[in-house]
């Protein structure tokens, strides 16, 4: 329609660059879309954060042959930020403890097999004994800011650590 921009013969770097972008991508595919005997590839398909738009796109590349028998390039982008969203909010339910905002013992776990083999690591473990009775002599809220209490005095003592996990309900 009318409100349409116009898009034929525009390089992708013009579309969804940065604006004043004139050339092609940075991470342009073109020279991966088709074989030696010039016929198609599979398309290519990655997701590219925009920081211009402010939205995470899916990328397909691919060649198809156009009315006139030549390959030309086409370029499609599809805003996959809601699902990135998504999936941010996911990690943070699987790995955070929700009560706490700490990361939990699985974000642990995973932590401990990303790290570099032979890097040093240290594990310290606080456990509160008397959380159950003060949440059975009190209630769990009054439980729940005894750990936070307790979570902000270990951040301030300056141990170096890189990160504090809830492991379990009383341990630390």
């Amino acid at each position: 329609g009318k409100d349409e921009p116009d898009v034929l013969g525009k390089k992708c770097g013009q579309l969804a660059g940065p604006p004043g972008e004139e050339d092609f991508c940075l991470y342009c595919p073109r020279e991966d879309l088709l074989d030696e005997a010039g016929r198609a590839l599979p398309p290519l398909s990655w997701e590219n954060y925009l920081p211009h738009v402010g939205a995470w796109m899916r990328v397909t590349s691919q060649a198809v042959p156009w009315m006139d028998g030549r390959m030309a390039h086409m370029v499609t982008y599809v805003d996959i930020t809601a699902e990135h969203a998504m999936r941010d909010e996911l990690a943070r339910l699987a790995f955070f403890d929700s009560q706490m905002g700490l990361p939990n013992g699985l974000k642990l776990q995973q932590d401990v097999k990303e790290r570099q083999e032979g890097e040093s690591q240290y594990l310290v473990c606080f456990d509160v004994g008397t959380l159950r009775r003060v949440n059975d002599a009190y209630d769990r809220a009054t439980g729940a800011l005894l750990l936070k209490t307790i979570a902000n005095w270990v951040s301030m003592q300056g141990f170096g650590y890189d990160e504090l996990y809830r492991i379990e309900g009383d341990a630390f």
